[in-house]
Order: structure tokens, then sequence, then C-alpha cells
């Protein structure tokens, strides 16, 4: 696993109150312009709730800004976005989504019970519903 320098972000405007939280390990700007170049690529069917509403109002109007800042692997960054999601969960998000906390090619090691957790997509430690606390707290 390798530690990377991540962020979770938030895009949002100064229009409404509607946000999305995501994370990247990009720098902030080129994140925004991947939503932007991505969202007008799709045929509006396949727009998602973000690309609908930030299409709607004019991308132009739409701002990124880090919430928090984690050198973890990609796998704890994606946790930190699910936590983040879940802390500011209302009406006005556009999230659809939660990241996906495991990725098949990830090992996990846990300190407290000194046992993997999770290797190549499959469980492997029994009690990995318990200690999972801490990976998402870490």
């Amino acid at each position: 696993m390798s530690i990377i320098t991540g962020y979770i972000y938030i895009l949002y405007s100064d229009i409404d109150p509607y946000f999305y939280i995501g994370s990247t390990k990009a720098k902030l700007t080129l994140r925004l312009k991947q939503h932007k170049n991505s969202s007008r690529a799709k045929s509006p069917e396949k727009w998602t709730k973000k690309d609908r509403h930030f299409n709607q109002i004019g991308w132009d109007n739409v701002k990124i800004e880090p919430l928090e800042e984690h050198q973890c692997t990609r796998t704890l960054l994606h946790n930190y976005e699910n936590s983040c999601i879940q802390r500011y969960d209302n009406d006005y998000m556009l999230n659809t989504l939660k990241a996906t906390p495991f990725e098949d090619d990830d090992i996990l090691y846990c300190d407290c019970c000194e046992g993997y957790l999770w290797i190549y997509g499959k469980i492997h430690h029994e009690r990995m519903i318990d200690h999972i606390e801490n990976f998402i707290n870490y």
C-alpha cells in the first residue's frame, strides 16, 4: 500500500446551498477541471445529480475547497470521505454514491489484533467487522 497526500473537498457555489463532497490525490484546481470536463462530455441522460445541478447553475460558478488533508492510502482516503459524507449529509448534498472503501488490490493490516483484515479483495481476518473502526477513525 502506498501512502499519498489526499484531500477531502467540497464543491459548492454562492448561488444556492447545494454541495458535493469528494476525495482526490490531485491538486484541487485540476480536480475541479476534471469534474467540469467529465460532466460536459456526458449526454444529459447520463448526468448524475451533481452534474445536473452544476451544469444548470454553470460550472464557472462552482468553487472547490479542501475540507481535510490526509497522508494515507487511497483506501483510507475513501473511508475519510465516507465519514465526511455522513457528517454533512442533508437535503442539499448532491452525492448519490459513497466512496469505495476497499479496493481489490489493497492489503490492510490491523495493529491492535496483529492480523491482516483484507487481502486482495477478500476478508482474511474473521474479526474484520470489529476492527473496521480502526481504519475509519485512523
